[in-house]
């Protein structure tokens, strides 16, 4: 496929391509919402959909960072003094 030939085909189909892609947008986040809503208001859900949830909300990046900033206070306090 020749470059005009994408030219044209974007010029024809440019648009509804956008609007087609905001539309699935909308929908898979409206669907992530309620389903991440559904599974935080209940805990038997399954493991992994809390690890998706987790994941997703960064809940995991903060508790590593915790994690760290504990081991770096406990590293300091336990330096040796000069």
């Amino acid at each position: 496929m020749e470059l005009d030939e994408l030219k044209a085909a974007w010029a024809a189909h440019g648009a509804m391509l956008e609007r087609s892609l905001a539309i699935d947008g909308l929908v898979v986040l409206a669907f992530g919402l309620v389903w991440s809503k559904k599974c935080v208001e209940r805990p038997e859900h399954s493991p992994f959909a809390r690890r998706v949830i987790d994941s997703l909300s960064g809940r995991g990046l903060r508790t590593a960072s915790e994690h760290l900033a504990e081991l770096a206070k406990f590293e300091r306090d336990e330096s040796p003094t000069s």
